[in-house]
């Protein structure tokens, strides 16, 4: 093997997607990759036809190396968790090729990774298999593969089939019972209606996985999923592995699909169930408010009620509960009437949207296509499509859609009014020292179900408009000193903070003027305490922004005052922050004994924060909350920041760039490379959807100026035949 410039990347995505323990190289080469992986703590090997490459990569890694080919490796049947082809396989000879696939399944106990030059590649040697990604793919499902569960991890739905001359396949062993018991053959007899897509290459398969790696963003940790009409059960494996949900269940109808699954996936995963049963039947047994997230894709054309089904999934969900389906759009034909037999309703945006916000706040509405969409709304034309997947506004006009193949949407059930529902904490570790006060929400909430809906940053509710309308509806009914108030007013002061265009000083006054009626309440609980310290904090962040300066400090001594231990010692990074801010405060005004005072304050907080009872802040020290180090350790970047701009306050005026070094800790340049990368993103995803809106626009203009031109067409003909006619009868009368 030749000497691959991005070794590093690869050994980092081998060990994000297939993990193990153990894992074998094929084609090792100088060792490159090998070597990599050692460093990282793994127990890695490699197997070389070339004696010479192996006797050297031996000399510097004793032991690591074994000469021999890809079709008869020397080593014992499923030695290994995960084994490497990087650009190896294309030069077996192709008679070859189907022995060494086996013999790669023989050592392989779970996972292979594999990178492949395609029929794309401009570089093709003759001697090379010039085979495309389904071609790969295929060969190996052929032989009892199929595609591993992080495979959409590394390879991005929308580029598939855009591949310029190489390819990325994650592939997994099947068990030796499931390729027996349900061969390629066998799936075959129910393909129409259930097909395993982790067997199969090409658009159709593309589309199906990657729509259940979607719904994974939606997953919280220790959610309970249930994927309804689960079919063969592919997607529940997906969930379950490519999210922390505690469960997942899968429900369908057909007892070859759930025989199927439970042979097929429930072995290969921990907390993967699978049982029959038809909607909404199926759902009789399973109790109110015990469900986090309903996937039910594919699903409402099939049942004759879907309303009845859907308040059925409100029932079974969780207060800040999701739903997650996904609709074939208008595949009607010129009838109006869906073709497919097993499809007994014809899907628009608008019914899908109506259904859903029946009982659920509509959180997503994403474009999904792989193969062919109607050319517009209400258009019984079809046109060729790509894969592509994206979010667009949840109340766009249906008559100005993008056109889509699938619609998907999520809806979330209001987590308002639910204080009945017995609140079971699932996401977090709790602790029953009567000093833990960090998940302790069952306790310090009237309504602890709005930590998952409205508190929980990355989980809560991603609409904006309709989290800032949670907002202020809580806010309206909790005219007190609760957590619930306090969360409320925080969510919506950082709202008003991140928005993109500026917020007015009435807006920031009115803002504060709700705060101080929450303050002048007398908080007591410790999470309302916590908001107190976090409010007074955005308060300063928000007059900041507006240039006033006076106001900012103000807000920031009232929020260094209260001491963030009586929450705990994790809360201590608003503390320093603030402190950190006085300074930069204090030092423009030329006040720098007041600068100095401020950052040894803030070096001071944070030793008290660090050097408190650990127990406050990681809760059982042998199995603690996974936030809490990553917390404690922002709270040291803000006081080494403290540190270094007291080192250097001599040199302010002579050296200004020292203000750039502020920030200079790794955690805040990782926020801060993190923040780039995620406004990128959303620029790239406002982009494409425009550039769909676009296209969408051209088009219908386009359709229209066809059709304005086929009307003058049939005017000038229409006109032409009027004018010999009376040409005619001109004629007839002279």
């Amino acid at each position: 093997m030749t000497n691959i410039e991005n070794i590093d990347t690869i050994a980092r995505e081998i060990l994000n997607t297939c993990g193990g323990q153990t894992f074998l190289h094929i084609g090792s080469g100088n060792g490159q990759l090998v070597q990599t992986l050692l460093a990282n703590g793994i127990d890695a090997h490699g197997v070389d036809e070339s004696f010479e490459a192996v006797a050297t990569a031996n000399s510097l890694m004793p032991g690591r190396f074994m000469q021999g080919n890809a079709q008869k490796l020397p080593y014992a049947d499923k030695s290994f968790d995960t084994t490497v082809i990087l650009y190896n396989f294309e030069h077996i000879d192709r008679e070859l090729l189907v022995q060494a696939i086996k013999e790669l399944k023989r050592v392989t106990r779970r996972s292979v990774y594999l990178r492949v030059k395609t029929a794309h590649s401009q570089q093709s040697d003759v001697n090379e298999n010039v085979l495309d990604r389904n071609g790969w793919e295929s060969l190996f499902f052929n032989e009892n593969f199929r595609k591993h569960p992080s495979y959409y991890l590394v390879n991005d739905y929308s580029a598939l089939g855009r591949e310029s001359g190489e390819a990325v396949i994650l592939l997994e062993c099947l068990s030796h019972k499931a390729s027996e018991r349900y061969p390629l053959e066998a799936l075959k007899e129910e393909r129409d209606l259930h097909m395993d897509m982790t067997r199969e290459a090409g658009e159709r398969s593309d589309a199906h996985i990657a729509r259940y790696q979607w719904a994974a963003t939606f997953v919280r940790p220790g959610d309970t999923v249930l994927d309804a009409a689960c079919g063969l059960g592919y997607g529940s494996y997906i969930l379950q592995c490519n999210t922390m949900a505690a469960k997942t269940i899968g429900i369908d109808g057909s007892d070859y699909a759930i025989d199927y699954a439970n042979i097929n996936f429930s072995p290969d995963v921990r907390n993967l169930s699978f049982s029959a049963g038809m909607l909404p039947e199926a759902l009789n047994n399973i109790a109110d408010n015990s469900v986090d997230v309903v996937i039910s894709f594919e699903t409402l054309e099939h049942i004759p009620d879907p309303e009845s089904v859907l308040k059925e999934f409100h029932r079974v969900l969780t207060p800040a509960g999701r739903v997650i389906v996904s609709v074939p759009n208008d595949w009607s034909d010129e009838t109006g009437e869906d073709p497919n037999p097993f499809h007994l309703h014809v899907y628009t945006l608008d019914k899908l949207r109506s259904q859903l916000k029946a009982s659920f706040e509509l959180e997503n509405v994403t474009v999904q296509s792989a193969t062919h969409y109607k050319e517009s709304a209400g258009s019984k034309n079809w046109v060729p499509a790509k894969r592509e997947l994206y979010e667009i506004s949840t109340d766009i006009d249906e008559a100005i859609a993008p056109p889509s193949e699938w619609w998907l949407a999520v809806g979330m059930k209001s987590p308002l009014n639910a204080e009945d529902a017995v609140y079971h904490e699932t996401q977090h570790k709790t602790f029953p020292q009567p000093k833990w006060n960090v998940t302790a929400f069952a306790r310090d909430y009237k309504n602890p179900w709005l930590v998952r809906g409205m508190v929980d940053i990355g989980w809560r509710q991603k609409n904006k408009a309709l989290l800032a309308e949670l907002t202020e509806k809580v806010i309206d009914t909790n005219h007190n000193n609760s957590a619930d108030a306090g969360a409320a007013l925080c969510v919506k002061g950082y709202q008003l903070l991140n928005k993109q265009e500026m917020t007015s000083i009435d807006t920031i006054n009115d803002f504060v003027e709700r705060v101080e009626e929450y303050i002048v309440s007398k908080p007591e609980t410790p999470h309302a305490i916590r908001w107190m310290i976090s409010l007074h904090f955005v308060i300063a962040k928000l007059w900041l922004q507006a240039g006033m300066h006076d106001k900012a400090r103000i807000a920031f001594k009232k929020c260094v005052e209260i001491d963030p231990l009586q929450f705990s010692p994790l809360l201590a990074n608003r503390t320093v922050e603030a402190y950190l801010y006085l300074g930069k405060l204090s030092l423009n005004t030329g006040d720098e004994a007041s600068a100095r005072e401020a950052w040894k304050a803030g070096i001071s907080a944070a030793q008290s924060a660090v050097t408190a009872d650990w127990q406050l802040s990681l809760g059982d020290l042998s199995a603690p909350v996974e936030f809490a180090l990553p917390e404690l350790s922002s709270i040291l970047d803000f006081a080494s920041n403290c540190a270094y701009a007291l080192t250097n306050l001599d040199d302010f005026k002579d050296k200004p760039w020292w203000w750039l070094q502020l920030q200079r800790s790794p955690n805040a340049q990782f926020v801060s490379l993190k923040s780039q990368c995620d406004s990128l993103r959303t620029q790239i995803l406002s982009l494409d959807t425009f550039a769909a809106s676009l296209r969408d626009v051209i088009q219908h203009q386009k359709t229209q100026l066809s059709e304005q031109t086929h009307s003058v067409q049939m005017k000038e003909r229409e006109l032409a035949e009027l004018t010999q006619s009376l040409h005619l009868k001109d004629t007839v009368i002279a």
